[in-house]
């Protein structure tokens, strides 16, 4: 689901048709990367923290996070987007469930409409 969630955003607000995933991982961690070539952001962790559950980035950062994960935005006005996020694995379900969602994402078209800003 934030994987999803990640491309939902690159749909809404980057202002390009494509965007690419990476997923990785071991028996331990995996971690996953959304880039976008679009027109990037301000990135400001602390506003999203006061911000209610539910909210884009804030609802993404949030989950990772009480998973016991990294999340990680590199990006800035008019040079893209690239966000990162390392989640532990703890059972063989986690990692058929990322899996079965990578391989979804994998498998879709990969062109997304245009949209604005973050």
């Amino acid at each position: 689901k934030l994987v999803r969630e990640l491309l939902r955003n690159v749909a809404k607000h980057a202002g390009v048709s494509a965007a690419r995933v990476q997923v990785r991982g071991d028996r331990e961690r995996i971690s996953v990367e959304v880039r976008d070539e679009g027109k990037g952001f301000e990135w400001q962790p602390d506003f999203f923290a006061a911000r209610a559950r539910g909210f884009g980035l804030w609802s993404i950062t949030d989950r990772v996070r009480e998973a016991g994960g990294e999340f990680t935005v590199d990006t800035a006005p008019g040079r893209g987007s690239r966000v990162m996020f390392s989640v532990p694995l703890r059972r063989r379900e986690a990692v058929a469930a990322v899996s079965a969602e990578a391989q979804q994402v994998s498998e879709a078209p990969q062109r997304l409409p245009a949209g604005g800003g973050y």
